[in-house]
């Protein structure tokens, strides 16, 4: 699997589980739960290529925990240009 389709895959899987969030659960307080859930998502979505130290598919499980790490700042520096 090429870095790209798993980049795609670990950010699929993450916003589909920020997706599948019922509205009734959504907090009130948070502008955007959504976001935060998809960060949540990302950071399991790392811990489970952390572990799985096994396979390192050729150097692309580094590569992709680092794109994950990329993904999570650049939603922190949203909901924080979100904020102003």
């Amino acid at each position: 699997m090429k870095i790209p389709s798993i980049i795609t895959a670990v950010t699929g899987l993450a916003l589909i589980g920020s997706m599948a969030l019922v509205p009734g659960n959504l907090t009130a307080q948070e502008p955007h739960p959504r976001i935060h859930q998809a960060i949540c998502q990302l950071e399991a979505a790392k811990q489970t290529l952390q572990q799985h130290t096994a396979h390192d598919f050729h150097g692309h499980r580094v590569a992709a925990i680092g794109k994950i790490d990329e993904a999570i700042n650049q939603l922190h520096i949203g909901l924080q240009q979100a904020g102003r």
